[in-house]
């Protein structure tokens, strides 16, 4: 019988044996108050950021998804109202916005035009908001800086109730590249947990990696995309980390760069002279260097703040319970049919523990490649695997893959092209994102599945 390659479990729980002695345990316990205390050393949250991680605390554990902060980008504490935005999308949701700014535009002007015995209680209310959390000459530009942040409490508790799953395993990971562990809540600014999250930019998966970066670090093909998978995709971005800060020697600079790319940083640094996290964040100047990156970090810190003592922000949280399971390499082209009945697995659970492999392979049972990486719930033993794996019959294993491509020519149609290769019309369109069958040009290339 043949063993399928690296069969092994893995468990998202702690490893650490139970220590039974009272001077090892006081030992363990000034060590990890030591970790602690240097994590929160690296992790600084200067004065300048303040209003900002209470600002962000705000939107993640008090304004819910239906409503909304008007306030100012610059100076977020200055909080002009909240407002229910509800399920508004669109020219509706613009519309909305525009009439909730307006009167508060009209304030604005009559604070910076009228003396205070003419202003209104919104004029008292939104001059006392810039004495308190502003600076002289803040009223100047107030009007171009009002913007508007919908809530995210359900979400965000709801991904606290997924970091369960993970949150144990991510650690792990990060202590293997030397990453602060406090960085594991960092996916609830990304992505709130979600495995499958997909930004309008096309970032993917818990980490929110974009294609072309995934690629670095991880398998992105036309079967598999790693960036979905939250234990691969922490790997690399445990990887991506921990050189972020070997550039740049300081880790709120190098949380930054996880969302502004750490090249720009290095520039803001190389050009400043300084890898001072302050001094960059207040002096660097960019087209690109906008709201989002210059938030990045006190959205972390606000995050991992709630998120180290969630019963201090919510009633209790039902947080899900760590998962557990084992992984083979493939050594074969294989279906997912095939996989199950062998197995002893039921599609669905195939799917749900190997969230890397595309839908469409599920979907439309095709070969999963040779080489990729299976999960099999943990109940399974590891000879019960390989037995399984052994006992599928060669007529079922490929070693080729099964896309060929083919250049469409004058003529064709795609049910002529499925029909001669052995194919479907919705597979060969599924393949290559074609909306329409009859949106196919000579000279483009298809892929053809033959399974």
């Amino acid at each position: 019988m043949t063993r399928p390659a690296d069969a092994r479990r893995y468990d998202t729980g702690s490893n650490m044996q139970h220590i039974h002695y009272r001077g090892q345990a006081l030992a363990l316990c000034l060590f990890f108050c030591l970790c602690l205390s240097a994590q929160a050393e690296v992790f600084t949250k200067p004065g300048i950021i303040e209003d900002n991680v209470a600002f962000w605390k705000k939107i993640y554990s008090e304004v819910p998804l239906n409503k909304g902060l008007l306030h100012d980008h610059e100076y977020p504490m200055v909080i002009y109202g909240e407002y229910e935005i509800g399920e508004r999308e669109g020219d509706e949701r613009r519309q909305y916005i525009r009439a909730i700014r307006k009167p508060i535009e009209e304030s604005i002007k009559r604070i910076k035009s009228s003396p205070s015995e003419k202003w209104s209680d919104l004029d008292k209310k939104i001059a006392k908001l810039f004495e308190e959390h502003g600076e002289e000459g803040a009223l100047d530009d107030a009007i171009d800086r009002i913007r508007f942040q919908n809530g995210q409490k359900e979400r965000f508790m709801e991904g606290l109730r997924l970091s369960g799953m993970y949150l144990d395993t991510i650690k792990f990971i990060l202590r293997k590249f030397d990453v602060p562990e406090k960085l594991a809540y960092l996916p609830h600014v990304e992505s709130s947990f979600l495995p499958n999250a997909m930004s309008h930019a096309g970032a993917a998966g818990m980490w929110q990696f974009m294609r072309g970066t995934g690629r670095e670090y991880l398998e992105i093909n036309d079967y598999v995309d790693e960036r979905l998978d939250p234990i691969y995709s922490t790997y690399a971005a445990a990887e991506m980390l921990a050189g972020n800060f070997a550039q740049v020697d300081n880790w709120p600079l190098a949380i930054t760069g996880y969302n502004y790319g750490i090249n720009g940083i290095r520039r803001a640094v190389t050009t400043l002279g300084s890898n001072d996290f302050e001094t960059v964040l207040t002096k660097h100047s960019s087209r690109t260097f906008k709201f989002s990156s210059r938030n990045f970090y006190a959205c972390f810190i606000a995050a991992s703040d709630i998120a180290e003592n969630p019963e201090e922000y919510f009633d209790e949280i039902d947080f899900r319970p760590k998962r557990e399971f084992r992984e083979l390499v493939l050594e074969h082209w294989i279906k997912p049919s095939v996989l199950v009945k062998y197995l002893g697995m039921d599609l669905e659970t195939m799917r749900l523990i190997n969230p890397a492999v595309r839908s469409r392979v599920f979907s439309q049972d095709l070969m999963i490649p040779k080489g990729t990486r299976i999960r099999v719930p943990s109940e399974l033993t590891e000879a019960e695997v390989a037995y399984a794996i052994d006992r599928i019959p060669a007529a079922d294993k490929s070693s080729a893959p099964p896309v060929i491509t083919y250049r469409v020519r004058s003529g064709d149609t795609l049910s002529r092209i499925a029909a001669r290769h052995g194919s479907s019309i919705s597979r060969i369109m599924g393949f290559n994102n074609i909306r329409r069958p009859d949106r196919i040009y000579i000279g483009q290339v298809l892929k053809i599945p033959r399974n």
